[in-house]
């Protein structure tokens, strides 16, 4: 029997369902989100580095975050089994930061 990805993911982590009814989580007036991609080397934390100094953005390094939850048991099985972990655990430790960044004032 086939079991989701998303059985994997604890439930403090799970991301609340969405519709189409709801409004997003974070206003476009309070969040500025940059999104800094690229393969290894190509200077991804360079470039970071460069928008915090220039520009006072606050750094999220999704693998950071991931490697530092509580829940790394699970977030490191993926690792090592060269899978990828649970969209819903990234993105929830991505908007758990961000608001602890927004209550913070930084």
């Amino acid at each position: 029997m086939a079991t989701s990805a998303s059985a994997d993911v604890p439930q403090e982590l799970a991301a609340p369902q969405t519709s189409s009814n709801t409004s997003p989580r974070f206003s476009p007036d309070e969040v500025t989100v940059v999104f800094v991609l690229g393969g290894p080397g190509a200077g991804k934390g360079t470039q970071s580095e460069n928008l915090v100094r220039d520009y006072g953005f606050t750094h999220l390094s999704a693998g950071d975050l991931l490697r530092a939850e509580q829940y790394g048991d699970l977030i490191r099985h993926h690792i090592r089994e060269g899978t990828i972990v649970p969209m819903e655990v990234t993105v929830a430790l991505l908007s758990n930061a961000m608001s602890d960044t927004l209550a913070k004032g930084t």
